[in-house]
């Protein structure tokens, strides 16, 4: 994972920039959880495109208190992600319950406990095979 700072005033275009797909609390609200996003980004961006991200959007590094959060995913494996510009509900929940932020974490562990009922639900409706 990188940490970064970028400018506040560039804190709308990383997050329409097509290459990144936006997790934790950048596409909480996409999924109905309750946080909404500040002056941070989060986000799963392809390895091979980090260092064109980080020129174009005037990137500095930063610690973890950075203000943007990218989780380098290897390009042969990318493809789970392609062509989304929001990780999937339980990935943004897994991120958020890592977050160092007590209240995204307790988000992202209610989101998780929440699906694990709807698949154990789904999986005992299902008809015993025969």
């Amino acid at each position: 994972m990188r940490f970064l700072d970028a400018h506040p005033g560039e804190i709308d275009y990383l997050l329409k920039d097509p290459e990144l797909v936006r997790s934790g609390v950048s596409a909480a609200a996409e999924h109905g959880l309750d946080l909404v996003s500040g002056q941070e980004v989060d986000g799963y961006l392809r390895a091979s495109t980090l260092e064109r991200f980080i020129s174009s959007h005037a990137l500095s590094p930063a610690g973890a208190a950075g203000s943007v959060r990218l989780r380098l995913v290897p390009n042969e494996s990318w493809r789970f992600l392609a062509g989304r510009s929001i990780a999937p509900l339980a990935a943004v929940a897994l991120d958020l319950s890592e977050d160092p932020d007590p209240r995204s974490a307790r988000v992202g562990r209610a989101a998780l406990r929440e699906l694990d009922r709807d698949h154990a639900m789904r999986t005992d409706r299902r008809e015993p095979q025969a």
